[in-house]
């Protein structure tokens, strides 16, 4: 009997202990900002800085604007990944919120990514927030103008970061008008290259929005034959002068890199990272995600780890509950068909969540 109640005991224990580790785990792993930071450090590069509280406030108040209008009809804590800030975003909701107008003019540049590259001829980037933002008429940016910065995703972030200094350097930006650099996956990569090689950037440029951006590289990056499969399954055609693009975003490439430079002072810098739980995933991206959590990474946008996708020295924004496609391509507006069968997790507000950071910028850059 004693035996019995010894051997209950410790299995008993066992079972605490384990619980307790995972608590522990989990809690560590609640909020993704600590371990982007702590990689960061390990580079000897400038922490990233929380605004978003700031930024669930406001995308918020925009929702319940204009949220059910674009029909998106689920509370904003859905939208976000993180439940421990989720009693903010019930305040935005009751919160009038202020007409803000800063009175500036904004340019605002984008930059895709490498799969923004190959599905050019099916879907377009930010096409419809980009819609919504000119002609909403928003009043903290209601002077805007986007342009398209062409890349070939599927080549190295050295080439593309000569096309991005070539296309900056033709733009006739205005005295008073604010660049704002929007990229987008890899377009992230190439453009911290760019800044990089290319100094006089940086006086030209005001801020830099980078959305599920690649950052410190993606373990993804290094099976090549996974993302050929993918392409083959959404007959993607894909090109590139070098065809480097993946080992540029390699966690070991992108990772020595930013140990052997960092990113000029004179720009802001902004993060907003994609955390899609399982359920918010495309079957698409799904075996994507799935090898990432064989690699022992549990968040994730599918493609990238959410530490992996934050810039040095940025406000970061938030971490959005969607995967890699559905933060930036709306697939669901453009192919129909795709978004019901392959991409079936693409509906999410892009243009609450641009016009949102893109109204934070503009209240930064006119202080």
């Amino acid at each position: 009997m004693k035996y019995f109640n010894l051997r209950k005991l410790a299995y008993l224990y066992a079972v605490f202990l384990f619980i307790a580790s995972t608590y522990v785990s989990n809690a560590n792993a609640q909020d993704p900002l600590i371990a982007a930071n702590k990689k960061l450090a390990n580079l000897q590069q400038a922490q990233a800085i929380d605004e978003r509280k700031r930024y669930m406030n406001l995308f918020c108040q925009n929702l319940a604007l204009d949220g059910a209008k674009l029909g998106y009809k689920k509370k904003c804590a859905a939208y976000f990944d993180d439940s421990k800030v989720s009693a903010l975003m019930g305040n935005a909701l009751r919160i009038h919120k202020p007409i803000i107008n800063t009175g500036i003019k904004i340019r605002v540049a984008m930059i895709g990514g490498i799969f923004s590259d190959c599905v050019r001829d099916k879907v377009n980037m930010y096409s419809n927030a980009k819609t919504y933002i000119k002609n909403s008429n928003i009043p903290s940016i209601s002077n805007i103008n986007f342009s398209d910065i062409r890349i070939t995703g599927y080549s190295s972030s050295t080439i593309n970061a000569n096309l991005i200094a070539n296309a900056i350097g033709r733009m006739n930006v205005a005295k008073d008008e604010h660049l704002i650099i929007v990229s987008y996956s890899k377009g992230t990569s190439d453009m911290i290259e760019a800044l990089a090689t290319y100094p006089n950037l940086a006086t030209k440029i005001d801020a830099h929005l980078s959305i599920a951006g690649v950052v410190l590289g993606s373990p993804l990056a290094n099976n090549k034959s996974i993302f050929e499969k993918i392409f083959k399954l959404l007959n993607m055609k894909c090109q590139g002068p070098d065809g480097k693009g993946l080992q540029s975003i390699t966690t070991v490439h992108r990772e020595h890199y930013l140990k052997q430079h960092t990113l000029p002072k004179n720009v802001s810098y902004y993060s907003l990272i994609g955390n899609a739980s399982k359920t918010r995933t495309s079957i698409a991206l799904r075996p994507l995600r799935t090898q990432l959590s064989l690699l022992g990474i549990k968040t994730s946008d599918a493609q990238v780890p959410t530490s992996n996708a934050v810039l040095p020295s940025s406000k970061v924004l938030g971490f959005m509950n969607a995967d890699h496609w559905a933060i930036a391509m709306p697939f669901d507006i453009s192919h129909p068909i795709l978004s019901k069968t392959l991409v079936n997790k693409n509906t999410f507000p892009k243009e609450i969540m641009l016009s949102s950071a893109l109204e934070l910028i503009a209240q930064d850059l006119s202080r």
